[in-house]
C-alpha cells in the first residue's frame, strides 16, 4: 500500500511543473491546444484504465483490495492536484489546457506504474 501512496505523493509533484502536453499540441489557437490537450488526457485515461484492469486480473487476495483501494486513492489525488494546478489559471483561456496536461502527465506516469505492478 504505501508504494501506491508514495507514487501518488510523487505524480502529484510532477504535476506542479509545465504539462508535457504543450509540446505535443502545437496548435495555432488556444481552443485547439485546449482540444488537444483534453484529447491526450483521455488517451491517457484509457492506458492507464487498460493497465489497471490488467494488474487486477494478476493480483488477489489482499493485494488486490488494496490495489483497488490504491487506484481510488491515486484518482482522487490526481483530480486534486490538477484542480489546484489549474486554479493558478482561473478564469484564463490556458486554464483547460494546464488542467489536461497535468492530467495526462499523472495518468500516464500512474499508468507505467500499474504496468509493471500487473506483471
Amino acid at each position: 500500500m504505501r508504494r501506491f501512496v508514495w507514487s501518488a505523493v510523487a505524480a502529484a509533484a510532477v504535476c506542479a511543473g509545465a504539462p508535457a502536453a504543450f509540446a505535443d499540441c502545437a496548435k495555432d489557437t488556444q481552443m485547439e491546444i485546449n482540444d488537444c490537450t483534453r484529447a491526450a488526457a483521455a488517451s491517457a485515461q484509457k492506458r492507464m484504465d487498460k493497465a489497471f484492469d490488467r494488474a487486477v486480473k494478476r493480483t488477489d487476495g489482499p493485494a488486490k483490495a488494496e490495489l483497488v483501494s490504491s487506484q481510488k486513492t491515486w484518482v482522487r489525488t490526481r483530480d486534486a492536484a490538477c484542480d489546484a494546478r489549474a486554479a493558478e489559471y482561473e478564469g484564463g483561456s490556458m486554464q483547460p489546457s494546464v488542467y489536461y496536461g497535468c492530467m495526462e502527465e499523472m495518468t500516464n506516469g500512474r499508468a507505467g506504474t500499474l504496468k509493471q505492478a500487473g506483471r
